[in-house]
């Protein structure tokens, strides 16, 4: 069974790539599923746990998040257009001075960054971006806000984060450069001319460095703790704590003022807020506090996803467990593929099922699916019949046609665009392109060159169709009509 993956390509006008940290991990690449929705927490049934008597875990029903989704669109600003018009790159308003330097555009349709040109600018997920300054220095990599403005000035050769989402991102890695070497082993950061890289190759110029560790939500590095291990992804956020692997090898977790709360060399898997470690003959589950929740001699395993479910091994089956070491299912299965928002999908022999957390078959003829969770409480994926389809939490499946366009715009030979509401194709819209998980802005008529904004959960008109350009920008709506540029929040609210 083959997974589905989303790769969207890195920066404007970048000729200074810097490689990965450690010259053996980077940061999460930006992908076509970014969003600024938030992630749905599962919800526990009261009194559900129970012990069990062979494995020691109990057995836990969850309510599972609906799929009723409307988006509601919040005036901020306006502006007219500026000198030069507006350029949309890497979800970034740009706009180039005279002498064709790239400036980014904030929601009031000034310079940010105090007018300073940049050479290359990558989104993160909450309207934050990393950027490069238009200057010839490893170290020129920052953070900025479009609420909050610059976060970070140009000073780090890179800036990394390693969660499942993106829009989760908190505690980053910011990496400095400091003296060049010609020794790899002694490499933690790089510059080359390629835009991908795992490793350095002899051309390139490699540095010694050393990384700190900041705090997006408190806007602030985390003191006393550095980062010195250039041999591997050395820092793992986990929510309200991060995990950072030391050049012996040990890994500790820090609390949000960089208390040390646990240390341990052998974990072996994370998840979105807590790890699972091995220490001899026993697999012990730890959450983000560094409080042990669970302990087993069966082997443990995280799955990825955005919760914290992992897989217990037993007499040649894994079992979904949760942090405490409760059951999610009662039956075990070869493979356990994904979880996302309750949804699993399980595989025997060649058979690909979608259940959800109380035993329920969703869909059972999945040949392929997406890692990428499309919104909480639906996966996408590819049936027996070649086709691409919805699936969600309530029991619904969609099936959607032979390719789907941007996760959630599913075209048929019409040009119909997929409304979640009622689960039919009806909201028509021409020459669609995807704002966000949710939104599309196209022709109401091909024959009328100006653009509106359309719901897909509803099959609403949110902008009527006379503007003369629609883009989404880091989480907010540039519309522009009659030399005017007005500025939306798009705000997404599950009824």
């Amino acid at each position: 069974m083959k997974k589905m993956h989303g790769l969207l390509a890195t920066v404007l006008g970048l000729t200074l790539a810097c490689g990965l940290y450690g010259c053996g991990g980077s940061s999460e690449p930006t992908t076509s599923a970014d969003t600024d929705a938030p992630a749905e927490e599962l919800a526990e049934n009261e009194g559900a746990a129970e012990e069990a008597s062979n494995t020691g875990a109990g057995e836990f029903g969850t309510t599972l998040p609906s799929c009723n989704y409307h988006y509601k669109l919040n005036e901020i600003s306006s502006f007219d257009n500026v000198n030069r018009g507006l350029s949309i790159e890497r979800q970034a308003a740009i706009n180039y001075d005279e002498n064709d330097k790239a400036l980014l555009i904030g929601l009031d349709g000034k310079p940010m960054l105090d007018g300073q040109a940049i050479r290359g600018i990558d989104y993160l997920a909450n309207g934050v971006y990393t950027y490069a300054a238009d200057v010839e220095e490893v170290n020129s990599w920052g953070l900025v806000s479009l609420t909050d403005g610059m976060l970070l000035g140009p000073e780090a050769a890179l800036v990394s984060y390693k969660t499942d989402d993106p829009a989760d991102a908190r505690f980053l890695e910011v990496i400095y450069a400091t003296e060049e070497t010609d020794n790899k082993d002694e490499c933690f950061v790089f510059a080359t001319d390629a835009l991908f890289k795992l490793s350095p190759d002899d051309e390139d110029v490699m540095y010694k460095g050393f990384g700190k560790v900041y705090d997006l939500k408190n806007k602030r590095f985390i003191e006393g703790v550095q980062i010195d291990n250039a041999g591997q992804n050395a820092l793992q956020d986990l929510g309200d704590s991060f995990v950072v692997a030391g050049t012996d090898g040990v890994w500790t977790m820090y609390d949000e003022n960089g208390k040390a709360l646990m240390s341990s060399d052998s974990i072996t898997g994370f998840s979105s807020s807590s790890l699972v470690m091995r220490d001899g003959d026993k697999s012990m589950i730890v959450d983000s506090s560094g409080k042990t929740t669970f302990e087993t001699e069966d082997i443990i395993s995280a799955i990825s996803g955005t919760a914290d479910f992992y897989r217990l091994n037993k007499d040649e089956k894994g079992y979904i467990i949760d942090t405490n070491g409760d059951l999610v299912l009662e039956d075990g299965h070869e493979e356990i593929n994904a979880a996302y928002s309750g949804m699993f999908v399980v595989t025997d022999g060649d058979t690909g099922k979608i259940v959800d957390s109380n035993g329920n078959v969703l869909a059972d003829d999945v040949q392929a699916y997406s890692t990428e969770e499309v919104l909480p409480g639906i996966i996408t994926y590819k049936n027996t019949s070649d086709k691409y389809a919805l699936c969600l939490s309530d029991g619904r499946v969609i099936e959607a046609g032979d390719y789907p366009s941007d996760w959630l715009v599913f075209d048929d030979d019409d040009d119909n665009c997929l409304v979640l509401a009622d689960g039919t194709f009806s909201l028509k819209v021409g020459n669609n392109e995807t704002i966000g998980k949710g939104l599309v802005d196209g022709r109401g008529d091909d024959s009328v060159n100006t653009y509106g904004v359309y719901d897909l959960f509803t099959g609403k008109e949110l902008l009527d169709s006379s503007y003369e350009r629609i883009h989404g920008v880091g989480g907010y709506i540039f519309a522009l009509k009659d030399g005017t540029w007005t500025v939306y929040e798009a705000e997404l609210v599950q009824d």
